[in-house]
C-alpha cells in the first residue's frame, strides 16, 4: 500500500513539475511581451510629447504673426482713409478750379 501511495505521490510531484515549467515558461513569454509593448507605449509618449511641444512652438509663432497683421492692417486701414480723404479733398480742389 506504501507503494502505491509513492506512486501516486511520485505522479503528482510530475504532474506539479510539468505544471511549473508550464507556467514558468508562460511567465517569461508575458513578461518580455510586456516589455515590448512597455516600449513601444513609452517610444509612443516621447513622440507625443514631441509633437505637443512642435505644436506649441506653431501656435506661439501663429499667435505672433496673427498679431503683427492685426497690426499691420490698422496701419493700412489708417492709410487708407488719409489716401481717401486726401483724393476727397483733391476732387473737391479740382471741382472748383474748373468751376472757375
Amino acid at each position: 500500500q506504501s507503494g502505491e501511495i509513492f506512486g501516486v505521490l511520485k505522479q503528482l510531484e510530475e504532474e506539479m513539475s510539468g505544471d511549473l515549467s508550464s507556467a514558468q515558461k508562460l511567465e517569461t513569454e508575458r513578461k518580455a511581451a510586456f516589455a515590448e509593448l512597455r516600449e513601444a507605449k513609452t517610444a509612443q509618449i516621447r513622440e507625443g510629447e514631441k509633437l505637443e511641444e512642435q505644436k506649441e512652438d506653431e501656435l506661439a509663432t501663429t499667435d505672433n504673426t496673427l498679431a503683427e497683421s492685426k497690426e499691420d492692417l490698422e496701419e493700412e486701414e489708417k492709410v487708407l482713409a488719409e489716401n481717401q480723404e486726401f483724393l476727397k479733398n483733391l476732387e473737391s480742389t479740382c471741382s472748383t478750379a474748373e468751376s472757375d
